[in-house]
């Protein structure tokens, strides 16, 4: 693969774009463009573990203790859900996961905010009531789940060698 990467910085010349690094960022970049009929090459040191490999590529729709909707969430959600679905379908590989998430509520006071959140129009959908059996101690904790499609991870980690396959392959993929 070294020898491979030799050649593509080599022929830089034949590309329009050169992409140094293939987190998912890198990744996904290289894919629109290549997707727009640029051609692309991505310059990576393929290590063993990095954060793109090893990240779950959560895709929540709350903010930390605040239990609040995500910055932008209802603009940027359907694009990148659209997006991740249209990889998979060119890449003919599962990548986008629903699943729930379970927030831990510690203490009274996280209850109540999660027991306002749940009653907001807002964010109604996203969240289910507290729930009566905790799964930590009951004397301690109380948790809620988010729920809805929206709660996800990506596949992170084999987007990268799912993409780099088909922009290496002859005729590349529309």
């Amino acid at each position: 693969m070294a020898n491979e990467r030799l050649t593509d910085m080599v022929n830089a010349a034949r590309y329009d774009y050169a992409i140094i690094g293939q987190g998912l960022a890198g990744t996904l970049l290289a894919w629109r463009l290549h997707l727009r009929g640029r051609r692309v090459v991505v310059i990576d040191r393929d290590e063993a573990v990095t954060a793109s490999k090893v990240a779950a590529g959560l895709i929540n729709p709350m903010t930390g203790q605040r239990t609040c909707l995500s910055w932008r969430l209802q603009e940027f959600l359907p694009v990148a859900i659209a997006f991740y679905r249209t990889v998979e379908r060119e890449l003919n590989a599962p990548l986008l996961h629903s699943m729930p998430l379970v927030r831990l509520l510690p203490d009274d006071k996280a209850l109540q905010k999660w027991q306002s959140a749940v009653n907001d129009p807002e964010i109604r959908s996203f969240l289910s009531v507290p729930q009566p059996k905790p799964l930590i101690d009951p004397a301690r904790i109380r948790w809620g789940r988010i729920r809805n499609c929206c709660s996800s991870h990506s596949g992170c980690p084999t987007i990268p060698a799912s993409i780099a396959n088909a922009l290496r392959s002859p005729h590349g993929r529309h």
